[in-house]
């Protein structure tokens, strides 16, 4: 389901120094409902790379597959693939990151329980699942009143509509 956090979770994970002090490279993309896999691949080189390959823009799918498979090849490296739709979408992007033994993570979001389960079983990167749960009603109002009311109290004339 949409609106569980996903997203928030892992840019609070991508963010933690901690990790960043622990990988060489990292890298955080979106790749939504219609994956543009040149835009995505140009995305994670571009945040890989201080210096960008030359004719980037104009280079298709297999070569910015392979830049960024030598970008990762020696490195330990954290790549979050945010909201990942199709077990297809999974299959094309793997090939760019190589399993190199550096101790390397890729952690996806996804609502797909099958994208979840195939991107765990594969063979060459196997992993495990945290499905998250939606709030519970009164978990749900607490957020709401300290994200919309600053940590007060929902005032008593909005708290009809607010409900």
């Amino acid at each position: 389901m949409g609106g569980l956090g996903k997203t928030t979770l892992v840019q609070q994970i991508y963010k933690n120094g901690r990790l960043k002090d622990h990988f060489t490279s990292q890298a955080l993309v979106t790749v939504s409902q219609s994956l543009k896999q040149e835009e995505l691949l140009r995305e994670l080189i571009r945040q890989l790379s201080p210096n960008l390959p030359q004719g980037i823009d104009a280079m298709g799918n297999h070569r910015l597959k392979e830049i960024t498979k030598e970008l990762l090849q020696n490195e330990r490296y954290l790549i979050v693939l945010d909201d990942v739709w199709k077990t297809e979408d999974w299959d094309q992007l793997k090939v760019a990151m190589p399993n190199n033994s550096c101790g390397s993570r890729v952690i996806i979001t996804t609502r797909i329980d099958d994208v979840a389960r195939y991107s765990t079983k594969s063979t060459e990167y196997q992993g495990m699942s945290y499905p998250m749960k939606a709030l519970s009603d009164s978990d749900s109002w607490t957020l709401f009143c300290k994200k919309t009311f600053q940590g007060e109290p929902c005032p008593s004339h909005l708290e009809h509509i607010c409900e």
